[in-house]
């Protein structure tokens, strides 16, 4: 019977890690667990890595159309501190990647550039499921791989991408206001 009990605590204790969440400090975490910071936990415990996930947003392009996009993502790395992945079509222009990569750089964030082969849209939902650490991607209306992937791949799949796309077209400027004799 107290092999059982031993095993049950252990169980919830596994549980209640989990629900603590990946990102909460161990002295967090064991004070929800009801442990004090004098006691330590077993030495059977799991030991969660000391440095934490780079977190990740993508941006997908082929050069074009990326001014509003760019914004957004510079925009959301800089507040969620993270990185930015650039995931280019292989048929991009290298001298507007360039142009997107300086921009990057210019804002002091941490750029990866990805090229993606000939199958796009599998080397998107390849990048997707090998980076747990990727928040969203972003993307415009205009760019074909992202299309096709919400047109064609995710409502085909058998289980949901847990990863939001988010595509963000440029605006086009305002039309100044004609007078009209009065």
């Amino acid at each position: 019977m107290t092999k059982l009990k031993d095993d049950l605590k252990k169980i919830l204790a596994g549980l209640a890690l989990q629900d603590a969440g990946e990102y909460l400090p161990l002295s967090r975490k064991n004070s929800l667990l009801g442990l004090s910071a004098k006691s330590k936990p077993s030495s059977n415990s799991q030991h969660f890595p000391s440095k934490q996930v780079s977190h990740r947003i993508a941006l997908i392009t082929d050069g074009k159309g990326i001014g509003a996009a760019l914004d957004y993502a510079i925009e959301s790395c800089t507040k969620e501190g993270t990185k930015i992945d650039l995931l280019v079509d292989n048929y991009a222009d290298n001298s507007k990647i360039s142009a997107i990569q300086n921009r990057i750089k210019s804002e002091k964030l941490e750029c990866h550039v990805i090229q993606l082969g000939l199958s796009p849209v599998e080397d998107i939902c390849s990048y997707i499921t090998n980076h747990p650490s990727l928040i969203f991607l972003v993307s415009t209306p205009v760019n074909k791989s992202a299309n096709k992937l919400i047109q064609e791949v995710i409502p085909n799949l058998k289980s949901p991408i847990h990863v939001p796309l988010v595509l963000i077209e440029d605006k086009s400027p305002d039309k100044p206001a004609k007078q009209t004799a009065a």
